[in-house]
């Protein structure tokens, strides 16, 4: 597989993570472009302020739910990459975990 040349545009799913935060300075620190993906435009606010020195470079999409079919169709047009970190945040119903994982 190749590797992904510099600018490229990147699109980090849960970036407002502790790792996709990590991810996302790592890779505007080595000249790409960030599309962080978070679930709400408040779960984004403490990443504008973090990453504001990389303003033109750093941008955010937001998915509400991540369940939903065509939930990244948009986000992923004109990307180089996808660092997937995000993951479905469990239903407080769910009793029978291993019936609904396996």
């Amino acid at each position: 597989m190749p590797a992904i040349s510099t600018p490229s545009i990147i699109l980090v799913t849960g970036v407002n993570g502790y790792i996709g935060a990590h991810v996302a300075q790592s890779l505007l620190s080595h000249g790409h472009t960030v599309r962080g993906v978070v679930r709400s435009e408040a779960k984004g606010k403490p990443l504008k302020e973090l990453f504001k020195e990389y303003d033109d470079k750093f941008h955010l999409v937001v998915v509400p739910d991540v369940n939903v079919l065509e939930a990244y169709d948009d986000a992923v047009k004109g990307v180089t990459g996808v660092v997937h970190l995000s993951t479905p945040l469990p239903q407080a119903s769910v009793s029978d975990v291993d019936g609904k994982l396996f």
